[in-house]
């Protein structure tokens, strides 16, 4: 299978793999180092708000010129911001205190450049294997992601800032620099074919809008998604709180429990096919819908450790399905 799909591809896989090892590093090292400076719930939620509100503001936008662009370019351009940027807040923290503000503006930059690199990965994965093969190609970024960003990167981050607050960070940027050179190694261009009559920006956004909403499925899934994901964010934004105040774990233990969360949505992505045959598509979104739902609402209520990581598995597994 992996010859099938070819070289250019597996270039692709590996530079996901190791850039979203670098995201799994980044989602337990950067909440820690905002509480390491403050325990204000407010003030380390705001660090989630501005690395996601990149995606609010400007992910309608980005979709639409990253169809005007080269693919492959924007990826690069996107992993090298990144690269330095991170790494600057590495070295900072080297040397010494960082003010929260500044944590907060690094935060907003690195979430704006994921939404250029993230929408360009999904939007150049067709040019790069045959339409038979896109779902096994899928499968394979998204378990590979799992792995990276939510399995191994968690604990391993959580390991590096132990030794040091900085070093986490200046591994991200490595890992960064390392993608940025895989998928500069993808042979071609990666430009989407358009029209001499090219619409504008906004006129492109409208017309995608305007098909979504018409959409009957994909608009109830939209708005559905919407609503998790919000909640869902909220909870990412303060749980490193929950984890060292109330279950009681240091550093290393809350990246062991966000570990869970990872090894949940990788075990979900082995059962998603057989449980959406057996219980057909309806009633497995219920059903995992309804998984989430008890999940939060077990963890919420505990306090213990290896509850709070088995409904942190829950989580993820419902996630993936």
């Amino acid at each position: 299978m992996s010859q099938r799909l070819g070289s250019r591809f597996t270039k692709l896989w590996a530079a996901s793999g190791i850039s979203n090892l670098g995201d799994g590093i980044m989602t337990v090292a950067f909440p820690l180092v905002v509480a390491s400076i403050t325990r204000d719930p407010l003030l380390v939620a705001g660090a989630t708000v501005a690395n996601r509100i990149p995606w609010l503001l400007f992910a309608l936008p980005v979709g639409a010129l990253v169809d005007r662009l080269d693919r492959k370019r924007v990826m690069i351009a996107a992993d090298g911001f990144r690269a330095v940027v991170v790494s600057v807040l590495g070295l900072m923290l080297l040397s010494g205190d960082v003010a929260l503000p500044v944590i907060y503006l690094i935060g907003f930059l690195l979430g704006l450049a994921e939404t250029f690199f993230d929408t360009s990965s999904e939007a150049i994965l067709p040019a790069l294997v045959p339409s038979d093969l896109l779902p096994s190609a899928n499968g394979r970024l998204q378990a590979t992601e799992w792995i990276g960003n939510a399995f191994v990167g968690p604990p391993f981050g959580a390991f590096l800032f132990a030794v040091t607050a900085g070093l986490p960070f200046l591994v991200d940027g490595g890992t960064f620099v390392v993608a940025a050179l895989l998928v500069a190694m993808l042979g071609g261009t990666y430009r989407a074919e358009r029209s001499h009559s090219e619409a504008t920006l906004r006129a492109e956004i409208g017309e995608g809008l305007r098909w979504l909403w018409g959409h009957t499925v994909l608009r109830t899934l939209s708005i559905m998604a919407g609503i998790t994901n919000m909640l869902g964010f909220g909870i990412l934004a303060i749980i490193v709180l929950f984890i060292q105040d109330i279950v009681g774990l240091g550093d290393v233990g809350f990246g062991l429990i966000m570990s869970a969360l990872g090894l949940g949505g990788f075990l979900g992505a082995f059962v998603s096919g057989r449980t959406v045959r057996r219980l057909g598509p309806g009633t497995t979104l219920l059903a995992t819908v309804g998984l989430g739902a008890v999940s939060g609402l077990v963890r919420g209520a505990t306090s213990e450790a290896w509850l709070v990581a088995v409904t942190a598995g829950a989580y993820g597994l419902s996630i993936t399905v």
